[in-house]
């Protein structure tokens, strides 16, 4: 007991200091944070807000928000705490396939490395916990717990569709004939209970609302979103990356893309068939956007897959030493490079503590928060104000101002169909009166009805450093 929890706040500390170190990721986790302050405020997920996977992430963290309160610091604590069960976990699950100390301590050293990626991408705390969910529905059918584990896949399927989908189907393959039945009994009962969270968007009479966010608009998800595993595992050898200690930072990255290849020779040795169906259903959740951002959820799987390979091999004494060999040379670069960064990024010049609102205390670059704070005077005094923007939740935070549409992300593959056209009436009839406009960076994703509308139809009244001020001519 003393060990796990000594395990868990290491990995908890370590989680929290790298998040905290990278700084504020304007995309995914100040989203997240203005999702969970609109419902902690009372209004309706799926109806009000927009959020295209399960609510267990959102409800629970904006029950965080209600206790704790709304600040980016809370999100970085949940994600490291998150981190920080999904490492203690795969190390309980590495006990019961190898007994081997040194491959154990081998997994919480690469544990160790990886947890500022896997923030970095899982800011909105959806896909880290689904993937937490899992592997711990993989632990329970270990011990045995088939109503455990029946509770833990249906929970994932509440919380990320794709990935709960498949721990569903590894579950199902996982289990012994003569608990099939049994499990799916459990599966159905929690699936029964798990309908209870969308009770205020089916009796108010919103049921396709929620349809609608979860699984129609991810047609458009689908077709305009895609990003290619093997396309973006060769930007390892894109050498314009190795110019400074960052850049190598990021290139390192790219090796985990090599990684699942180890973890395919797994089921050479029968009873680590399992593991690998369960690091094939994390790795597989990542699609349709294969890129390293994704990808780094899956980190804690592919570790765990990687310190099996050396159990694997361990009659092997040759083959052992070589790859033992070449794990300490990556382990040794990899810790390396990561103090190099931390002590380059705490002396950066051009880094400050921010004082904006929810972030205050957050590390931001300079100039940003300087042009964020212009922005947000600008803004705080504009009436009925609408913000097409890729920082459209950054900017109604720190303004404080509400946002009349669902759309804190206003993106081609969030909007439901019509609901450009919506927005575009709710301006020309003076429901929105100001817009906050700038064109979103990757063009492939932009809602371009609205930005054509913008283009054409409005006019500038004014800007700010991160955006133009406009309303319709």
């Amino acid at each position: 007991m003393k060990n796990s929890l000594s395990i868990f706040l290491l990995l908890f500390f370590r989680g929290f200091f790298a998040s905290h170190l990278s700084g504020v990721n304007l995309g995914d986790e100040v989203w997240f944070l203005q999702v969970v302050k609109r419902l902690s405020e009372g209004e309706l997920l799926y109806v009000e807000v927009f959020f295209g996977s399960g609510p267990l992430a959102p409800y629970l963290t904006a029950l965080g928000v209600k206790i704790f309160g709304c600040h980016i610091f809370l999100i970085k604590s949940l994600g490291a705490a998150i981190y920080a069960l999904h490492g203690s976990i795969l190390l309980k699950i590495f006990l019961l396939f190898s007994p081997k100390r040194e491959n154990y301590w081998s997994l919480i050293g690469l544990l160790l490395i990886f947890p500022d990626p896997y923030l970095s991408a899982g800011g909105s705390l959806y896909s880290p916990l689904a993937s937490l969910l899992l592997w711990s529905a993989f632990y329970a059918l270990q011990k045995e717990k088939f109503f455990l584990a029946a509770v833990m896949a249906i929970a994932c399927l509440f919380t990320k569709q794709n990935t709960g989908a498949l721990a569903i189907v590894a579950v199902l393959l996982a289990t012994p004939s003569n608990q099939k039945f049994k499990l799916v009994k459990y599966m159905i009962l929690s699936s029964i209970a798990g309908l209870s969270l969308f009770l205020p968007q089916l009796t108010s009479g919103n049921g396709k609302a929620v349809f609608d966010f979860m699984f129609a608009n991810k047609i458009a998800y689908l077709q305009n979103a895609p990003l290619s595993y093997l396309e973006n595992a060769f930007k390892l050898f894109d050498l314009t990356g190795y110019q400074t200690i960052s850049g190598i930072r990021i290139a390192a990255r790219y090796l985990i893309y090599f990684l699942p290849a180890l973890c395919l020779l797994l089921p050479l040795k029968k009873n680590l068939l399992t593991p690998t169906l369960f690091i094939s259903a994390d790795l597989a959740a990542t699609f349709p956007r294969c890129d390293i951002y994704h990808l780094m959820i899956a980190a804690p799987g592919l570790c765990f897959g990687v310190s099996l390979f050396f159990e694997l091999i361990h009659n092997k004494n040759f083959l052992r030493l070589f790859c033992r060999l070449v794990f300490m040379i990556f382990f040794a670069t990899l810790v390396t490079i990561e103090l190099f960064w931390s002590v380059n990024r705490m002396s950066d010049q051009h880094l400050t503590k921010s004082t904006l609102p929810y972030l205050s205390g957050a590390i931001v670059n300079q100039d940003f928060e300087k042009k964020a704070q212009i922005t947000a005077q600008k803004l705080t005094n504009s009436d009925k104000l609408y913000i097409q923007s890729d920082m459209a939740a950054l900017l109604y935070l720190i303004s404080n101002q509400p946002n009349l549409t669902p759309y804190d992300y206003p993106l081609l593959t969030t909007f439901r169909k019509n609901d450009q056209k919506k927005i575009i009436q709710m301006i020309e009839t003076g429901i929105i009166k100001n817009i906050c406009y700038s064109k979103y960076s990757d063009q492939k994703l932009a809602a371009q009805e609205i930005e054509d509308f913008m283009e054409k139809k409005t006019f500038k009244i004014g800007e700010t450093p991160l955006c133009q001020i406009k309303r319709k001519t």
